[in-house]
């Protein structure tokens, strides 16, 4: 039989096989009598017309492309042909009587068991070998939050990485959690209030549906003390640095331990410690672990509070750089969405919401929010943006995977946000640093508001103040820069149910206008100086600078945009590490305007001028 004839065949079971010899005697073939094709009891083909197969390989996973099996039986010819079912789209190539081999075409999709047979002469076929492709283990590359007290309301927890496949479960110390909402990037879980009775250091795992290759790599919660690294990377061939280590409850004789062996290390009070990780620690990539012995936790034994990645620092060239002619006041990017969001305060478009595509620079839409629209806040769960409306002495929310405002916050008259800060946990919370469009000094005090009513108990007072805030370790610890005023002040303040309190005031932060970030534990300011929140004190200098800055605690690496071109720094010794080009950027009056630089992607950086957005990728800018 000819083999265009036998694929539409190619359906037929073991139990056809007597059949299938029944039907060519039907057919008047006498040289094929029964004898000659069955088996001696008559019940089914000859043992060697239905040869046993093998498969190499018999396992793949999802995601793999160009994957080739070599079938290897007896009694094959050029018109033999394989069969996968659950039908895969494949290529047979004889080889000799013994050996097949299938090209299976384009990439593989579907986890399972494939059953693969071989139709061979008179339409016999082998009993099925066995190819199993097998989701990857999903990879964790964030989560948000990481930690939460004892007894506390957590509520939702994100995690962010890769390879998350529908079904996917994840597992607290080893047992399942109830997952809230999934994409293949992002999934959120809820925290029961019982797994929080207890201080902990909770295994966080994620396993896709079975088959699979294995969980993955464990991410770790924090029940009780929240521990944070100012840095997870380090470049090969770095000089020493100090690490700092931030938490709750450190002792005198506390010890740090450097994958397993003890480095110098200095308690500076019950929230900070730090180690020194000499040059020959990060001399060749690879891992450092980091444990502490602590004397006032786990009974003196040793415990992880992270890790630090040692890789080579990559080349500063740049892979692309995309510009759009575009007037805004603000950019920000959801990891969720996979977008950067722009508001759009003059042209055609004013009174809306950029929506861009930064893989392409393409503006996928425009969201209306009101006129004049400013500044930014995205929510930690990377769903939803606040948006500062001058225009209308407003702050509303975007809910960002459907499109539109779904909370609105009225300002008192002729009151505007000057920054606006997302409350960790609490996506339907934003803080306001209020400004007087009146007055001078226009600062009015910082508040919290719902975004279903109004300000949330009392406020910090008017006059010099917070003109930029930040949120930094916990949740309910705000800090705030004074940008009006010559005084330049850090302050920190207090934020729970009965509103905003000032708690701090330090000493002066530089010049004025320029944005700060929080990260690993530490304020990083546009003008260079990084104030180290643990201790409200310098934790380093970079060399002066006036710039929009973002640090990445993942690369150890951070970022400032100045007028002509972008600094790349090393967070642990503040030295220059490299420049980017640029192209010449006209920005508006820095007391009118502050300039804001994001990270977006894996290699991306995002900012603006008066009248463009730029979007621009470089291996220098990834891990």
């Amino acid at each position: 039989m000819h083999k265009h004839a036998l694929r539409n065949n190619l359906r037929i079971r073991r139990d056809m096989r007597s059949a299938a010899a029944a039907l060519l005697l039907a057919l008047g073939m006498a040289a094929c009598a029964p004898d000659a094709l069955l088996s001696p009891d008559g019940a089914g083909p000859r043992a060697d017309m239905a040869p046993q197969i093998t498969l190499t390989p018999d396992s793949a996973v999802v995601g793999d492309t160009g994957v080739v099996l070599t079938i290897r039986g007896s009694g094959f010819n050029e018109y033999s042909y394989v069969w996968i079912e659950p039908w895969l789209p494949q290529t047979t190539t004889f080889v000799d009587d013994s050996t097949l081999t299938v090209s299976i075409g384009g990439q593989l999709y579907q986890a399972g068991t494939y059953a693969v047979s071989v139709l061979g002469e008179m339409m016999y076929m082998s009993d099925p070998a066995s190819f199993v492709v097998a989701n990857p283990p999903p990879v964790i590359t964030g989560m948000t939050p990481d930690w939460c007290e004892i007894g506390g309301d957590c509520g939702t927890v994100t995690l962010e990485g890769r390879n998350f496949m529908y079904g996917m479960r994840v597992q607290w110390n080893g047992r399942d959690v109830n997952v809230s909402w999934q994409s293949d990037t992002r999934v959120t879980f809820n925290l029961d209030p019982y797994q929080l009775q207890w201080p902990d250091l909770v295994q966080i795992t994620a396993l896709n549906p079975d088959p699979t290759t294995g969980p993955s790599a464990s991410a770790i919660f924090q029940v009780g003390t929240h521990y944070m690294l100012h840095t997870s990377g380090a470049r090969v061939g770095s000089a020493a640095f100090e690490l700092e280590i931030y938490g709750e409850n450190f002792n005198p004789g506390d010890s740090v331990y450097w994958n397993g062996s003890p480095r110098q290390t200095t308690v500076y009070n019950a929230r900070r410690i730090s180690a020194w990780i000499p040059a020959s620690d990060v001399a060749a990539p690879g891992t450092g672990v980091v444990t502490v012995r602590s004397l006032g936790d786990n009974g003196g034994q040793p415990f992880r509070v992270g890790t630090v990645a040692v890789r080579p620092l990559p080349y500063a060239s740049v892979t692309s750089l995309l510009t759009l002619e575009l007037p805004v006041r603000d950019v920000v990017y959801s990891p969720v969405t996979e977008r950067l969001y722009a508001t759009v305060y003059d042209g055609i478009n004013a009174s809306q919401l950029a929506v861009i595509d930064p893989s392409t620079g393409a503006v996928d839409g425009y969201i209306w929010v009101g006129d004049s629209p400013r500044y930014l806040a995205l929510t930690d769960d990377g769903r939803y943006l606040w948006v500062g409306v001058d225009g209308e002495n407003r702050v509303r929310r975007v809910n960002l995977q459907w499109g539109y405002i779904d909370m609105d916050v009225a300002l008192d008259w002729g009151v505007v946000a000057e920054d606006l800060a997302a409350v960790p946990g609490r996506p339907d919370r934003v803080a306001v640093a209020r400004k007087s469009t009146c007055c001078s000094p226009w600062h009015a005090g910082v508040a919290v508001y719902n975004g279903w009513g109004g300000a949330i108990g009392s406020a910090t007072a008017a006059g010099p103040g917070s003109n930029v805030i930040e949120f930094g370790m916990r949740g309910a610890t705000l800090h705030g820069m004074d940008t009006e005023t010559n005084a330049n002040r850090f302050r920190t303040m207090r934020v729970d149910d009965a509103g905003v309190a000032l708690t701090y005031t330090g000493w002066d932060v530089g010049n004025r206008w320029y944005d700060m970030v929080f990260a690993g534990g530490r304020l990083y300011t546009g003008e260079g100086r990084v104030i180290d929140t643990g201790y409200n004190d310098w934790a380093g200098y970079f060399q002066t600078i006036d710039a929009a800055v973002r640090p990445d605690v993942r690369t150890g690496r951070a970022f400032f945009l100045t007028d002509h071109d972008i600094r790349v720094s090393d967070i642990n010794t503040f030295g220059v590490l490299n420049t980017l080009s640029t192209p010449t950027m006209q920005f508006e009056y820095p007391a009118t305007q502050r300039r804001h630089l994001v990270r977006w992607g894996t290699d991306g950086l995002a900012w603006h001028d008066a009248d463009q957005v730029f979007i621009l990728r470089s291996p220098i800018v990834a891990p």
